[in-house]
């Protein structure tokens, strides 16, 4: 990625799906737009038989396991970290990085499937997994759509600010 990057001729993170070809208000909606499609469509695997209740644990429970006990310092270092490094970072690696060089040498459907199961295994010992699949696909459909990793990071921060705020709902 480092390579691709330094190859780049001044267009470091562009190379990267960094830019806002349609302006950002649209960059905006679409990360929005996006979300809404994801929660509709976990609310649709949400609804599978109760064999698939007890896979998984919610983002919000594994969210409690991991806060414990805070300090207001904490949780700023959480919010700075889930909504906005993590999207960030995440977003450029997955979408920018790892999906773009698989659309170079597939079709579209095999590059989001590959893409998204990626990003589902380096979040591998976060139950919820098949969430984390769907939501992969979410966003490399939104990357497909937009060729911009920006709606992709805030449709991302947005979906990890709100499981924030719910834990914290849910913690105090």
């Amino acid at each position: 990625m480092l390579r691709r990057v330094r190859t780049s001729a001044g267009r470091e993170l562009s190379v990267l799906g960094w830019r806002c070809p349609r302006g950002l208000r649209a960059a905006v909606l679409w990360g929005v737009g996006g979300y809404g499609v994801y929660l509709v469509s976990i609310v649709g695997v949400t609804q599978l038989p109760q064999a698939l209740q007890g896979f998984a644990l919610t983002p919000a429970q594994v969210g409690i396991h991991l806060l414990g006990d805070t300090t207001t310092l904490s949780t700023v270092i959480y919010l700075v970290l889930l909504g906005l490094i993590a999207p960030i970072a995440e977003e450029l690696l997955f979408r920018g990085f790892v999906y773009a060089a698989l659309r170079n040498h597939l079709s579209a459907l095999p590059a989001i499937l590959l893409s998204s199961v990626a990003f589902a295994l380096m979040h591998v010992n976060t139950p919820g997994n098949w969430q984390i699949l769907v939501f992969g696909v979410v966003l490399a459909v939104l990357y497909e759509r937009t060729r911009s990793v920006i709606p992709c990071v805030i449709c991302h921060a947005l979906n990890n600010l709100l499981v924030f705020a719910a834990v914290l709902l849910i913690h105090y």
